[in-house]
């Protein structure tokens, strides 16, 4: 307990309480310890800090993978749909042209009218085929987002393993320089 006044006449320019060079270094090497111990303490709370970030950033990034990953799925499904629909539209239009082409009372399996139902049947099936298309770019897109944000996340993941080992050093350095300025306390009061 002497320690903590004569620590306070030593910072203010009195006398340690014991009146002694003993009592200052004690007081500075107390002092140098505490300050050693808080840069630890800093230090481990700077460590667990840095891994429940990344930590929380992989977990973030994970989630979002599956997301994009759903989104890929469902790019697929909706192009589908839409392909299904714009097929049933087609044959609905062909079944009007060929309705038409047949109320006319002309021969149906030849000339132009032959050629604007094949003409039909290859729109449609161009538009199935851009629809589809479409659909598998979308999942591509984002299936490349997925494998970013696991990417992201196995990033995270390594830098909460280099908080570690960047807290450790910082301990150990922290150490020895507290170390360090006790020694040269020491040495100063044996010289």
């Amino acid at each position: 307990m002497q320690a903590i006044p004569a620590a306070f006449a030593t910072i203010f320019g009195g006398t340690a309480a014991a009146g002694t060079a003993a009592a200052a270094t004690a007081t500075a090497t107390t002092l140098s310890s505490i300050t050693t111990g808080l840069q630890v303490v800093g230090t481990v709370a700077g460590m667990a800090s840095a891994m429940s970030q990344a930590s929380y950033n992989s977990k973030v990034a994970e989630n979002n993978a599956i997301i994009a990953d759903q989104n890929a799925q469902e790019a697929i499904l909706d192009s589908q749909k839409e392909a299904q629909q714009r097929g049933l539209a087609a044959q609905a239009e062909m079944g009007d042209l060929l309705a038409n082409q047949a109320a006319s009372g002309l021969n149906l399996g030849s000339g132009s009218y032959a050629l604007a139902r094949k003409s039909q049947a290859e729109l449609a099936a161009r538009d199935t085929e851009i629809v589809t298309t479409d659909g598998r770019r979308r999942a591509e897109n984002y299936q490349q987002q997925a494998t970013d944000f696991r990417s992201e996340a196995a990033q995270q993941k390594a830098a909460g393993r280099w908080s570690i080992i960047e807290g450790g050093l910082g301990i150990a350095s922290s150490a020895v320089s507290g170390a360090t300025r006790v020694n040269k306390i020491k040495a100063k009061r044996y010289a």
